[in-house]
Order: structure tokens, then sequence, then C-alpha cells
């Protein structure tokens, strides 16, 4: 349960799929069905597949399915806040080595952020906007407490 809905997820596995896959490294080949209800009651299914060098005596579908899973917490956690924060998408460099240096520069700011004990991304960012002083103190890795506000912790 998550979102308001309730989720099902089915992993089937087909291992040995080394040559008749495209893929050299290929030793197992997993199905994902996902099943989604919303709290209204409306249900969707996708179905989603995935290729591993691992064997089926590597990894199991429990195992599988959790590493899918865990590629999501990488989605929400990092390229999800960059584009929505940031407007990374949206952006306008496209050129040398330019959009690989912004990138860079959103990665450090998001690590410094959480190294500093951020827990919401904007509101930290706004917190810290034009105020050089906090700014510094969150590079110099100065005590936790730089992005408490009046209201409590950001």
């Amino acid at each position: 349960m998550g979102h308001g809905r309730a989720e099902e997820r089915t992993v089937q596995l087909i291992a040995s799929v080394q040559p008749r896959l495209g893929f050299p490294h290929a030793r197992l080949a997993a199905r994902i069905v996902r099943t989604r209800t919303s709290a209204a009651g409306v249900r969707t299914r996708d179905v989603v597949h995935a290729i591993s060098d691992l064997t089926g005596e590597q990894a199991d579908a429990q195992r599988i399915g959790e590493f899918v899973r865990g590629h999501w917490v990488i989605e929400n956690q990092l390229h999800w806040v960059r584009d929505v924060t940031y407007g990374e998408d949206h952006h306008q460099l496209r050129t040398g080595t330019a959009p690989q240096a912004m990138a860079t520069l959103r990665n450090t700011a998001l690590a410094l952020l959480r190294i500093a004990g951020a827990t919401n991304t904007p509101t930290a960012t706004t917190a810290l906007s034009r105020r050089v002083r906090r700014v510094l103190a969150v590079i110099d890795r100065e005590p936790r407490n730089v992005l408490r506000s009046e209201q409590g912790r950001l």
C-alpha cells in the first residue's frame, strides 16, 4: 500500500537466456507484473522486463524484485529531485561539458544538503537562497542546525 493504492507485484524468471537474447552477458530474464488498485477501485496493470547477468543461483524472484524496486528509490531520491527542484530537464545548456558540469553541481548541492540534515530539499534550498553565510556553513560542514528556521527543522 502506498500513495493511497494497493499494489501487487509478480516476478517470473527465465534462466539460461543466452544466446537467445541479443545481450552477450545476459544470464537471467525477468517479467514483472505490477497490478495497482487505487483508493477509488480503479485497477491498472503494467508489465516490465529486466535482463541481468546474475545466474539463477545468484538471484531468485524476490531478489530481482528488490533490485527493481531499489531502482525507484534512486529515481525518487535523486533524479526526480534534480528535475523538479532544479528544473534539470528544462535547462538550456546542451553543448560541450556544461551539462555535465551543471549535473555535478546539482549532485554536490543535494549531497551537501543531505549531509547538513535537510529532510526537504525545496524548503532547504529556499532557506539557503541568498544567505551566503548559511551556504558557507553547509559547505564547511558546521553543526546540523544550519538549516533550522524559526519554525523548526527544514
